[in-house]
């Protein structure tokens, strides 16, 4: 996977969980999360995938949490620090 398929991919997975289909949004992940992948491609789709509110993006990384797979520790540590940069008193209020 090169860097603009990440990015694509991660912007396609983010549409997904903006509109709150986590089962549709992790579908699309899932093949990635199941083969070896490179962190640096896991961090451009957890970028992505970061950049929607807490209430529409947490319920999506704890479905990839259940997973327990080693890339989507990647994809979340990204995205939520990708919220933590944007947000930072809204990520420490929990909101």
């Amino acid at each position: 996977m090169r860097a603009k398929e990440a990015r694509e991919l991660g912007n396609r997975v983010a549409a997904h969980v903006d509109a709150r289909e986590v089962a549709g949004a992790y579908a699309l992940l899932a093949p990635v999360l199941a083969e070896r992948t490179l962190f640096a491609k896991l961090d451009l789709i957890g970028e992505a995938v970061g950049g929607g509110s807490a209430d529409q993006v947490n319920p999506f990384l704890e479905e990839i949490a259940s997973h327990k797979t080693e890339g989507g520790w990647v994809v979340i540590g990204k995205a939520l620090g990708e919220r933590l940069a944007r947000d930072l008193p809204g990520a420490l209020a929990g909101r």
